[in-house]
């Protein structure tokens, strides 16, 4: 039979003592309607609930029996570690399936091939933890301090990160290598220098995530470390207002992506599917694109000055108002692209494809357009002068031998 002050009786009492003091602070207030007579109720009233308070800040407490018995058998679904000082434990393939972790200190902890699904982890400190395999799927990681983690092969299958710190720690990596993040909340999540290399992060939520390069300093020497999501599935995830800068996209797949004022210059998404993404007011000043899959994508307003475009696919592609003033669009396919008022100032679209393409109102000025093929393109408005055509297929489908040296 457990002691009258236990953990487990606390817990129970607390709720019924907290209700039970509302009723007579109610029951307080209508006596002294009656009688007038206040003072004894709130005296009895105020003792009640100051004694709950007691008990619920004693409740945040960890339960020793808990840690006692996570530590012995490294079996404790349900437990509840609030706050616990866990430093450096060992608790590979321990099993803390739905548990309360909030605020717990893990730091240096062993937690490889762990199960912590569904477990209440806000706020807690793992840093620099070991956790190649962990399950962590629909757990509650917002806050938390992951820095400098190995989660390998990690699960966070609509695991909550919200706020989390991911970013490397010192000259620590923080690994989320071929991890499991399909539909997990990473919204405004920092993630400096992490590798994502072949993650799943299809539908994710990366509102104003932080996917910069880190930096740290060696005496003299500054290190930048970029962020690593090559080959990683980003379907149909929102990095709404990121910040991108540098990170390393290579064959990742951006298809549905919302990407909205997203900051990605000099970011390398080259062979990188981004069919139908939607890129509205993105910065892609200097970013590597070459034979990415842009095909259907929205770039209105986008900025992709010095942008390498080589060999990118860019059928029905919307760049309305685009700025791509010295861009390299050489034998990039724009076949019904609309570049209505886009800007394409000193740009490169030699061998490039815009039939059928929408150039209204486009600034077509001092461009190598040699062997480009416009027929049935839409140039109306479109202010074209200094550029070089030879060979040229004009929208009449005439071939013109402007600017071919003689």
């Amino acid at each position: 039979m457990p002691h009258f002050y236990s953990y487990e009786i606390r817990q129970k009492v607390i709720p019924a003592i907290q209700l039970d003091c509302l009723k007579i602070i109610a029951l307080s207030l209508k006596r002294q309607n009656q009688t007038g007579d206040f003072l004894a109720w709130l005296l009895v009233s105020t003792a009640l609930l100051l004694a709950s308070l007691t008990l619920t800040t004693a409740a945040r407490a960890a339960n020793p029996e808990h840690i006692k018995q996570l530590l012995e058998t490294k079996q404790c679904k349900g437990c509840d570690l609030t706050n616990a000082k866990l430093k450096g434990a060992s608790l590979e393939g321990a099993n803390l399936e739905g548990a309360n972790l909030e605020g717990v200190y893990l730091y240096k902890a062993y937690l490889v091939n762990a199960n912590l699904s569904g477990a209440n982890v806000r706020s807690a400190d793992l840093g620099d933890v070991n956790m190649k395999g962990i399950n962590l799927s629909g757990a509650d990681l917002s806050k938390t301090n992951l820095k400098g983690n190995d989660m390998t092969g990690a699960n966070l299958e609509n695991a909550n990160l919200s706020g989390a710190i991911l970013k490397c720690n010192k000259i620590t990596r923080t690994k989320l290598t071929y991890a499991n993040l399909k539909k997990a909340n990473l919204s405004n999540a920092n993630l400096k220098g992490v590798s994502l290399v072949g993650a799943n992060i299809a539908g994710a939520n990366l509102t104003q995530v932080d996917l910069r390069h880190d930096t740290y300093h060696d005496g003299k020497t500054i290190y930048i470390i970029p962020a690593y999501l090559s080959g990683a599935n980003l379907s149909n995830v929102n990095f709404s207002n990121a910040k991108l800068h540098r990170a390393i996209f290579y064959r990742a797949n951006l298809s549905n992506a919302i990407l909205t004022n997203a900051d990605m210059n000099d970011v390398d998404l080259e062979k990188t599917q981004l069919v139908g993404a939607n890129l509205t007011n993105a910065s892609l000043n200097t970013t590597n694109l070459h034979s990415a899959n842009l095909n259907y994508a929205i770039l209105t307003n986008a900025k992709m000055n010095n942008a390498n475009l080589v060999m990118a696919q860019l059928i029905g592609a919307n760049l309305t108002k685009a700025s791509l003033r010295k861009a390299n669009l050489q034998g990039a396919n724009l076949s019904n692209a609309n570049l209505s008022n886009a800007d394409l100032l000193k740009s490169k679209l030699v061998d490039a494809n815009l039939t059928n393409a929408i150039l209204k109102s486009a600034r077509l000025v001092d461009i190598n357009m040699s062997r480009a093929n416009l027929m049935g393109a839409d140039i109306s408005g479109a202010e074209m002068r200094k550029n070089n055509l030879c060979d040229v297929i004009m929208p009449d489908g005439t071939k013109t031998q402007e600017g071919c040296s003689k």
